[in-house]
């Protein structure tokens, strides 16, 4: 039988494996990659549920999720730093969970755990993004259903969607409020004023906590509308050489300006985090380094 280990990263960027699987084939799932598996689904701020999805690959017979040998592993070759303790599962398992006959193969989307098990003489590719066939173990005949898959990945965008909308709605609120302070703090006094930045804290914290794409988007905002109030609140003068205005860039503004950049940075930081268990997690880590 061909046997196939799977690590977190190959189902998080390609969930259609577990779908169905081909004929004489099996798919092994360590339980160190459940557990990363419902992490994800218990925070909020993922959007992601893929613990259904696996579990309709072990009621399918396809797939087993499976403890790793208590056996002693000695690595054959080195192995990347950057690997998790999921992937060396990953590892151990390809390595000493086979039975005779059987061909194991690792699938993941992860370079260095790819480039550890091949040091190792294993097998390793990465996932294919493939159709259901007629006759695979999981699939029906005639045209099939929405699968498992699809409504991980429609869950995944409609969070993705909602939360860019309640981000720039966010920013928006603010950004307005920011505007209109005097006129706000002169209608409901400094009490009022203490009040209202408490009720704004604790739903901005909420906001990070479910939503923490939506924080980050937010913070983004923020940040480069900072930078360009202090920009615009900038001195000019028209005392150059080509007679052309420019802006005096002083302490203060200089200032004012790496306190924008901070806050965009620490937007962006957590637009990551909350991508991260998402196929397009995948595509940031690969952009901009590990979340």
């Amino acid at each position: 039988m061909k046997r196939f280990v799977l690590d977190t990263s190959s189902i998080l960027e390609y969930p259609e494996t577990l779908d169905f699987a081909p004929p004489g084939t099996q798919y092994i799932i360590p339980s160190g990659v459940i557990a990363e598996l419902a992490a994800y689904d218990r925070n909020p701020a993922s959007g992601s549920a893929y613990l259904p999805l696996v579990d309709h690959a072990v009621e399918g017979g396809f797939a087993v999720v499976r403890e790793p040998p208590i056996h002693h592993f000695s690595p054959a070759g080195e192995l990347d730093r950057r690997i998790s303790i999921s992937d060396l599962d990953v590892i151990r398992i390809a390595a000493l969970g086979g039975e005779e006959g059987d061909e194991i193969e690792i699938l993941t989307a992860d370079n260095a755990l790819r480039k550890s098990a091949l040091a190792q003489g294993l097998k390793a590719s990465k996932p294919l993004k493939r159709s259901p066939m007629t006759g695979a173990v999981g699939v029906t005949a005639g045209s099939p259903p929405k699968t498992p898959s699809d409504n991980v990945r429609e869950r995944q965008r409609r969070h993705l969607v909602v939360a860019f909308l309640l981000g720039v709605g966010t920013a928006i609120a603010l950004l307005v409020a920011w505007n209109n302070r005097d006129y706000l703090a002169s209608t409901i006094g400094v009490w009022g004023s203490l009040l209202g930045l408490v009720v704004v804290a604790l739903a901005l914290y909420w906001l990070r906590g479910r939503f923490r794409v939506a924080y980050g988007i937010a913070e983004c905002i923020v940040g480069v509308y900072a930078s360009f109030l202090a920009l615009s609140a900038a001195g000019i003068t028209d005392t150059t050489l080509e007679g052309q205005m420019v802006v005096g860039l002083s302490n203060s503004l200089a200032l004012q300006l790496v306190g924008g950049l901070y806050v965009t940075v620490r937007g962006l930081s957590n637009v990551g985090v909350g991508l991260k268990g998402s196929p397009l997690g995948r595509r940031w880590e690969y952009l901009f380094g590990p979340i």
